[in-house]
């Protein structure tokens, strides 16, 4: 009888250690740092502020998160042997030819080795490109978004704040979409 006393109460000590282990599975997803999803018409009650980051131009200067508030932004996380982000490069460039004027296009290579400056420009300069480009060589940027997965893009509105996100690579007609969304 003191087995099976015994028995019961390990087991019942082994389900609430599942219980409690799939509730904090549960409630630590729900706080991830994810932008609340955006209905058809961009309404939302509330969205999350884009984090601050500092990233590296092709020519060597310092650029933040601040220098691109007051104009929606679009950030594009991507790297030179990332064949879904080569894949839509030119979607990008199209974009940028587009509305360049009205939205800031920030494309953060995220290439590591010794010279990933040097690398985004060969790249770059291969491909004909004429959009932005930034370096990521402290991967700070990376770990502020959390860009696990590339390509990644965050769509940011004009006062900072992120309305969406996208991982993976995108055709024209989505990327038009997200950059509609954040401009109104």
């Amino acid at each position: 009888m003191a087995k099976y006393r015994e028995l019961i109460i390990y087991l019942a000590v082994f389900i609430l250690i599942i219980a409690g282990a799939a509730w904090g599975y549960n409630y630590l997803t729900q706080k991830a740092a994810k932008p609340p999803a955006v209905t058809q018409d961009g309404s939302s009650d509330s969205y999350a502020k884009a984090p601050d980051f500092c990233v590296q131009t092709l020519n060597g200067e310092t650029a933040v998160l601040e220098d691109f508030v007051g104009k929606p932004t679009v950030l594009n996380f991507w790297a030179t042997w990332c064949n879904p982000c080569k894949s839509e490069m030119p979607v990008f460039e199209d974009m940028y030819g587009k509305y360049g004027n009205e939205v800031n296009f920030v494309m953060i290579n995220v290439d590591g080795g010794a010279s990933p400056v040097a690398a985004a420009s060969e790249f770059i300069a291969q491909n004909g490109y004429t959009f932005p480009v930034y370096a990521d060589t402290d991967y700070s940027a990376s770990y502020a978004y959390n860009a696990r997965s590339i390509p990644l893009s965050v769509f940011i509105d004009e006062d900072g704040n992120i309305l969406q996100t996208h991982v993976g690579a995108m055709d024209g007609a989505t990327l038009e979409n997200y950059i509609k969304l954040i401009k109104n």
